[in-house]
């Protein structure tokens, strides 16, 4: 039953209406996201010089349906290989790598990235890029002029002075833990320029700068990443791209497609409070719960006692129970409840410096002394003296 009503409510066998129905049918379309605000043009192309990579980041429209993609190239000039993961069904956007080969035909083209849906469908849902250009635009007044296309312009050009690459992370980034990436260059003679290196594309939970760069004649440098206690857990795929100023120009190229694995937290753990008081020493114990094994010895320091405390770092295995700081405070401490301390771990796993942090929010309660007993005075009482007998006559 299908009952029409205009806007006021009214309805009857006098009104005539007309209604259209259209079947549910899925759709899929991808394109390309802007770089910065107010602008639909830069990096909307793949240009890949010979031997060398461009990133993309790639987005789709999904419509009425669900699932993973597996992405394509299509109509792409010769020579040029596609490093990609498929989409998961939860995300809707990825990094892609295109690679040139190093004899690969100055070519260009107009092509399409396409994403089908994973299944044993004989005819699955796909779409190809479906992107919007901007022609005309004020700023906060909105787009004047608006056009879409279906295809985007891809080119090999000329070999570029220089490439970068990702040194292969050797061990896992570990939640609430830090893990030194090492980005590498590799310069051809005479080319010295500072290059700007950015993360495309963050896996949720993961933190690091938005860019750092390769000063002028270095060939590497180091970027920090970190995982926050509730990062995915899953082997991401990750890229990086590379921008220098060539013959006047900006010139991109990219990492490799990295594999960076994400893992729980090595080691969790429960800290009661520990008391003190000024001038004396304590413990504060730590109650371990092991996830990820871990090689070796590590080394966890007690961090965030208050002023006038101290103790020393802790040795720990995979088969620690427990941890044991001894608490040193001056007779200055710093008076008062502290839930400032937290365990920060350090581990060497396969020539790379792990850290990770647990235990926070433990608490130390530093208390004054107590007051000296006082010492009551003597009340002075007044004497009376004893009257000499009268001398008998």
């Amino acid at each position: 039953t299908l009952r029409v009503r205009d806007h006021l409510g009214n309805g009857g066998k006098d009104y005539v209406y007309r209604v259209e129905f259209q079947p549910v049918v899925p759709t899929l379309s991808t394109f390309i996201p802007d770089v910065s605000r107010y602008d639909t043009h830069t990096r909307k192309n793949v240009v890949v010089a010979r031997g060398n990579r461009f990133p993309l980041v790639l987005n789709v429209r999904r419509g009425n349906f669900g699932g993973a993609l597996q992405m394509a190239m299509k109509d792409f000039p010769k020579g040029i290989k596609l490093h990609t993961d498929e989409m998961a069904s939860n995300k809707t956007q990825l990094t892609m790598v295109f690679e040139a080969d190093a004899d690969a035909p100055i070519a260009g083209n107009l092509a399409d990235i396409t994403g089908t849906l994973k299944t044993e469908s004989e005819n699955p849902v796909n779409g190809g890029i479906w992107q919007n250009i901007d022609l005309v635009q004020q700023g906060n007044n909105g787009v004047y002029y608006r056009t879409w296309v279906n295809k985007i312009a891809v080119s090999v050009i000329e070999e570029l002075p220089y490439k970068i690459r990702i040194d292969t992370p050797r061990a896992p980034l570990v939640r609430d833990g830090t893990y030194p990436i090492k980005v590498i260059a590799e310069r051809k003679e005479g080319f010295n320029g500072a290059i700007n290196v950015r993360m495309l594309t963050r896996p949720t939970g993961l933190s690091c700068s938005s860019s750092i760069n390769i000063p002028a004649g270095s060939n590497e440098v180091t970027y920090n990443f970190s995982a926050n206690g509730s990062a995915e857990i899953k082997l991401h795929q990750i890229a990086m791209l590379g921008t220098s100023s060539v013959k006047g120009g900006s010139a991109y190229v990219s990492t490799q497609l990295t594999p960076l694995e994400i893992k729980d937290h090595f080691v969790t753990g429960s800290m009661p409070l520990a008391k003190t008081t000024q001038g004396y020493p304590t413990e504060v114990k730590v109650a371990l719960t092991h996830k990820v094994e871990f090689p070796g010895e590590a080394t966890v320091e007690l961090v965030g006692l208050p002023a006038g405390t101290k103790t020393v770092p802790a040795k720990m295995t995979k088969d620690s129970k427990e941890l044991v700081f001894p608490i040193t405070a001056e007779t200055g401490a710093k008076v008062g409840l502290h839930r400032t301390l937290f365990c920060r771990l350090t581990v060497n796993y396969n020539d790379t410096k792990l850290t990770q942090t647990f235990g926070g929010r433990g608490s130390l309660r530093v208390d004054p002394p107590p007051a000296p007993p006082k010492v009551r005075k003597p009340v002075a009482t007044e004497v009376t003296p004893i009257p000499e007998p009268e001398e008998k006559k």
